[in-house]
This record gives C-alpha cells, structure tokens and sequence, in this order.
C-alpha cells in the first residue's frame, strides 16, 4: 500500500467552506458483566458510534448549522457541533463534529457530502 497526500474524500454540498481536515473515527460501547468477586466474565459491544470532525477556512457564507443532517459516503450523520473561529489577522476558521450511532435513522434537513 502506497502513501497517500491531502483529502481523499471531497465534499460537495457543505457550502461557504473550504475543508482543510477530516478525521474518520469509532468507537463501541461495551457492556460487562462481573461474577461475585467482581471478576469480569463476559463483555458484550452494545452500540456502535462514528465520529467525522472537520476542519477548515471560511470562505463564504457557511450554510451548515448544529442540528443539521450530513451524509459523508452512504452514511448519515447529525451535526452535532459546529464552532467559528475569528482572530485579527487570520481567516475565519470552522470545525464540525458529525455523529451516528448504529446505523440509526436520522430525521432532520439533508445535506451532502460524497467521498
């Protein structure tokens, strides 16, 4: 497998934006259970969440909020957070954190982002 430079995956729909980073990440939810001397014995995943943070310059008019629907490939995330940044000299910078948890339906307004 060879090395790979910049974004691989592309964004159309998140306007007013210029994405600089995106960071692709799980993690499961365990549940355990212990015997009398609290000994674990059996451990079982739950649940299932992924995490998309993204990061990157404004340029524009950001269209995305908190609350808003995402779809990053064939996966359909919630905007869970979003923040601006604003220094002096410097551009307007943003960072998103987009979640989904099993495979849930996501209700809300749509907006996409294609790898």
């Amino acid at each position: 497998m060879s090395a790979v430079l910049g974004l691989v995956t592309t964004a159309t729909g998140f306007t007013g934006v210029v994405i600089q980073e995106i960071v692709k990440s799980g993690k499961s939810k365990i549940a355990s259970a212990q015997d009398a001397t609290g000994k674990t014995t059996n451990r079982a995943v739950t649940s299932v969440a992924k995490t998309v943070e993204m990061k990157g310059r404004i340029d524009g008019t950001m269209t995305v909020k908190a609350g808003d629907l995402m779809e990053v490939g064939s996966d359909s995330y919630i905007v869970e957070d979003i923040s601006v940044t604003e220094i002096s000299d410097k551009y307007q910078t943003f960072s998103a954190t987009l979640t989904q948890e099993d495979d849930a339906v996501n209700v809300g307004n749509t907006t996409v982002v294609t790898p």
